[in-house]
């Protein structure tokens, strides 16, 4: 799975577009309720995991000795994409369930700053058909 920057960004871009997509649907179509139930707490509290679980845990993601680090660096990106689209996402879920609007909203504000934001960095070398100095 050794992705490239370029084909990484065309992901963003892609992400980035379903996100708005999605929040643009006519609020017509969906209902509209203004409490919160125990199932609307979880799609929040779903979705505040993923966010956090997105930024902070990617390299627990893609622990594996095994694979070279260009792969890791890969899945950590991949994981970081799929976690911002799912707080949007979850926000849409929140929306069709009829949960208040703005609650809404702000879940697909946050998948999509964190979808605007992410940068891919550099793409590391193998450690292991170069090995740095001093290390044996």
């Amino acid at each position: 799975m050794n992705l490239s920057r370029k084909h990484l960004r065309f992901v963003q871009v892609i992400l980035i577009f379903i996100v708005l997509r999605l929040s643009l649907l006519p609020a017509k179509y969906l209902p509209r309720f203004m409490q919160f139930t125990w199932t609307r707490w979880l799609i929040v509290v779903l979705a505040l995991y993923s966010g956090i679980a997105g930024v902070f845990f990617q390299r627990r993601f893609a622990g594996r000795s095994s694979l070279s680090a260009q792969s890791r660096w890969s899945v950590r990106q991949v994981v970081y994409l799929g976690c911002s689209l799912s707080v949007a996402m979850y926000g849409f879920l929140l929306r069709i369930a009829g949960g208040p609007f703005w609650v809404a909203v702000a879940l697909y504000a946050a998948g999509l700053i964190l979808l605007v934001i992410w940068s891919p960095g550099t793409v590391p070398t193998d450690s292991r058909n170069h090995p740095q100095i001093g290390m044996s």
